[in-house]
């Protein structure tokens, strides 16, 4: 796996991931799979921002940019 992470600042990191087989195709197979995702709801490590492609169980590119640190769960009433 080819991977480059980084922080962006004291708050944001990024990661890439290029060129990673996730599974044997005997175990099964993803055909093609593209995801644009934006989180912003103020959970664990959000808001984050990614972007995957996989083709034939292969990840192509995986781009994520997110927030470093965990929030302390809220309950909601």
């Amino acid at each position: 796996m080819n991977l480059l992470s980084f922080k962006i600042n004291s708050n944001y990191g990024f990661e890439l991931a290029l060129l990673n087989k996730i599974r044997k195709l005997k175990d099964g197979i993803t055909f093609f799979e593209f995801v644009i995702n934006q989180d912003t709801y103020l959970a664990d490590h959000s808001p984050r921002f990614g972007i995957n492609l996989i083709v034939f169980n292969w990840i192509i590119f995986e781009m994520n940019i997110y927030y470093l640190h965990h929030r302390e769960e809220k309950i909601i009433e």
